[in-house]
């Protein structure tokens, strides 16, 4: 699976992060990741995901978070 996101906005309390999935490099869907529960939540389905990938996708971009390696601009992650 190829995924796209780019962080769109970050406070105290979290971030939100725009995405798609395989060609589509739209980034129409958005994460938001809590800071205080590391947890995500879908606040808007990207029209190229499914519940499983938006899944795995957010569990990359998760990793990506914990390891200081999601940049502030467009990145691409694979699984």
């Amino acid at each position: 699976m190829l995924g796209w996101a780019k962080p769109i906005q970050e406070n105290k309390d979290e971030i939100r992060i725009a995405y798609s999935v395989e060609s589509d490099h739209s980034c129409d869907g958005v994460l938001v990741w809590d800071k205080k529960t590391e947890e995500f939540r879908v606040d808007k389905m990207s029209a190229t995901a499914d519940a499983i990938s938006t899944r795995r996708l957010a569990g990359l971009i998760g990793y990506h978070l914990d390891e200081g390696s999601f940049t502030p601009g467009l990145n691409c992650l694979m699984s």
